[in-house]
């Protein structure tokens, strides 16, 4: 697979939800462990609960960690994380 080169914005509504935590991010993590996302890559989170950039990254953290269907990489989480607002 070829990866996007143009800078893309996700919304993800309901980011402090379940669905997000489950299946959302791991599988955005998982295009991201197969290098086929673009560089300028941004997650934007909206939920009624109020959380800080840093809750939202660590949330998504736990999601990864439990049910990514591939190894977790701290270096790749790393870069990873920094798309998540």
């Amino acid at each position: 697979m070829k990866r996007i080169e143009e800078p893309i914005l996700l919304i993800v509504f309901g980011a402090s939800g379940d669905l997000a935590k489950r299946k959302l991010i791991p599988a955005l993590y998982h295009l991201a462990y197969q290098n086929l996302l673009p560089r300028d890559f941004i997650v934007l989170g909206y939920a009624r609960s109020k959380l800080s950039d840093e809750a939202f990254r660590e949330s998504a953290k736990e999601g990864v960690l439990e049910f990514s269907s591939v190894g977790f990489d701290e270096r790749l989480w790393n870069t990873f994380a920094r798309s998540f607002l």
